[in-house]
């Protein structure tokens, strides 16, 4: 009786222990069929054995939800016991990182399964066993495993250099560019694209039809994958490379109204449209514009002038343009402020910006626009030299920003303006000593007619002071002035065009 007993208590145990392996990855791996006695093997384990050879002894595998008898959990051609203990990927996703690519392939570092694990060349196809790419999954004989790879590194040449970590490996770097084609795995797996194959991906936006249009007449992509204004994270914008220069072609004005200025023109920090908008004043000849020639610059003219002929010049079958706002004005400086190009020291923060000349921006400085590759790079002129530029933004002065003369030298520049509008390094505001400008609000530039007084246009940018008895603006790439008037105008303010800010 006594052995019946100890012999029936032995099988209860063994067969609680055995259904606790039972399902117990089925929320992940879907091995929750596959117990323990469907595979032929109805014995209690060892929790201190590896009944699959794995390197995870039972009870590891148990805690952890990986399957006791398959070395492989996630069939990414690597062994539970290489990623849990070696690598850190994990055992029970096949692909990690979830850029699309294994886990086996980026550890082992190939898309052909002709490379190496890493540079140095620690395991090739030579001195281990033969593997190929089948369906997007590394197929070995058996499971990479602990042993394999002893003294040796997961993959590391596929890198994203500008995420936080460097030293990240392939597997856990879904920014990775695993077919070394400028397009990140993650990029690509979301837009569809094999991120294995060298030929197969989308163009970047630059060699699209309409991009290439739009680079043809001037324009350069300005990257976003950044917060600008704490209002979420912006896409890219086109922005005209250079100043507009007048054509000899001419345009019909006629639609210049209120209805213009209130579909055209943004009310600074605010999701309100103008209002109350009388009579506005074209008094020049409108002419299309050229953002690709030099020479004497488009200036004189009215921001609502400017606004139409930026419009009626935009490339054919291309991106709709008009005036940058003030916010994407604001989201170049950002990307200029942030790029070792812009300053004297060649060191972001080293010395003081240039002053005048070309100016870097550069996509992952501030953030990854997947529009285009992670080093792209453009440069925009004419933003800090010469003439001030209209933007399409306005300031209600009864609701907004409080009037008086803004520099950075007031103690009430940030109770004055939002701390999103403010160039900063590293959380510290950039001062006049730095050449990035100083921002100026005087009121009273108004020009006959202008209706309603309480709206005035924003300038960015240049050197010029515009009149000879206002106070001059250090020249700078975040010079901005609030105090023009709907219909002021002046040789010394210019414009350039920009699209909306692309969906």
């Amino acid at each position: 009786m006594k052995t019946i007993l100890n012999t029936t208590l032995a099988s209860i145990i063994a067969s609680a222990y055995l259904l606790t392996f039972t399902g117990c990855v089925d929320d992940r791996t879907g091995y929750g069929d596959q117990n323990l006695t469907e595979t032929g093997i109805d014995k209690e384990l060892d929790p201190n054995g590896d009944e699959d050879g794995d390197g995870l002894t039972n009870g590891e595998e148990k805690d952890i939800g990986t399957n006791p008898l398959d070395p492989d959990s996630d069939d990414d051609g690597l062994d539970d016991g290489l990623e849990h203990k070696v690598i850190h990927t994990d055992p029970l996703k096949s692909d990690t990182d979830g850029d699309g690519v294994t886990d086996g392939i980026e550890v082992v570092g190939t898309w052909e399964g002709r490379e190496t694990i890493n540079e140095a060349g620690d395991v090739t196809t030579a001195d281990h066993q033969a593997y190929t790419i089948e369906d997007g999954t590394l197929k070995v004989d058996q499971p990479i495993s602990i042993s394999d790879f002893e003294g040796k590194s997961p993959a590391n040449i596929h890198h994203n250099l500008f995420t936080e970590n460097p030293d990240v490996i392939d597997a856990l770097d879904p920014m990775n560019d695993s077919d070394f084609d400028t397009k990140q795995n993650k990029t690509e797996t979301d837009d569809g694209t094999n991120p294995l194959n060298t030929k197969e991906r989308n163009p970047w936006i630059y060699e699209t039809t309409d991009g290439l249009l739009m680079e043809k007449a001037g324009f350069v992509y300005i990257p976003g994958g950044f917060n600008v204004d704490g209002f979420g994270v912006e896409t890219g914008y086109w922005m005209a490379s250079k100043e507009a220069r007048a054509t000899a072609t001419t345009v019909n004005g006629s639609s210049i109204n209120a209805d213009f200025v209130t579909d055209t023109f943004k009310l600074f920090n605010s999701e309100g449209i103008p209002s109350g908008i009388g009579a506005i004043n074209s008094v020049n000849a409108l002419v299309e514009v050229d953002f690709n020639t030099t020479g004497a610059k488009a200036a004189n003219i009215t921001p609502f002038e400017a606004a139409f002929m930026a419009t009626a010049s935009a490339p054919t079958n291309a991106w709709t343009t008009s005036l940058p706002t003030d916010k994407q004005w604001t989201h170049m400086v950002k990307l200029m402020v942030n790029h070792a190009n812009n300053w004297s020291g060649t060191i972001v923060g080293s010395g003081t910006l240039k002053d005048g000349g070309n100016y870097t921006v550069e996509n992952s400085v501030l953030g990854y626009d997947t529009n285009v590759e992670e080093r792209y790079t453009r440069d925009i002129q004419e933003v800090a030299d010469g003439n001030a530029e209209w933007t399409r933004t306005l300031i209600d002065t009864d609701t907004s920003l409080p009037l008086g003369t803004i520099g950075f030298d007031s103690n009430n520049v940030s109770n004055a303006l939002p701390a999103w509008w403010l160039p900063t390094l590293n959380n510290v505001i950039l001062g006049e000593t730095t050449n990035i400008g100083i921002y100026i609000n005087i009121s009273g530039r108004f020009a006959t007619g202008d209706t309603p007084s309480n709206y005035l246009v924003i300038t960015r940018g240049g050197s010029d002071n515009e009149e000879a008895n206002l106070v001059l603006e250090d020249d700078g790439i975040a010079t901005a002035d609030f105090g023009y008037g709907l219909n002021f105008q002046n040789a010394n303010i210019g414009f350039r065009a920009a699209s909306e800010y692309v969906k």
